[in-house]
């Protein structure tokens, strides 16, 4: 049982590092394309899933055009980027700090 265990606390490391790696590459690519992206695939996935639905379901009630959802969806997905960057920037800025106090010979980061 202990080996499942640590086998899993390994891949669960393993896992937390390669998100690590491709934060680093997604950073160094800019906030603003991180957020832009973050926006549109928001929205486009919203508009489409709510318009399937109003196909499937809703077919009677009134209409709004595609375009007044899109516009919605792009606007939160804007808040849900800034969102999204600022965790991902908190948690890699934490691993970066965890990993420079646990760097033996380093004295310029003395743990609390």
């Amino acid at each position: 049982m202990r080996k499942l265990l640590d086998r899993f606390k390994a891949r669960r490391v393993r896992r937390q590092e390669l998100s690590l790696q491709r934060w680093e590459q997604q950073r160094a690519k800019g906030q603003g394309r991180f957020v832009l992206q973050q926006a549109l695939t928001w929205a486009v996935m919203m508009t489409s899933s709510r318009d399937v639905y109003e196909h499937l379901f809703d077919a009677h009630g009134e209409k709004i055009t595609l375009w007044f959802y899109f516009i919605f969806h792009s606007l939160v997905g804007i808040l849900a980027g800034f969102m999204g960057w600022s965790r991902q920037e908190a948690a890699y800025k934490d691993a970066v700090l965890n990993r420079r106090l646990q760097t033996p010979l380093d004295d310029r980061i003395k743990p609390r």
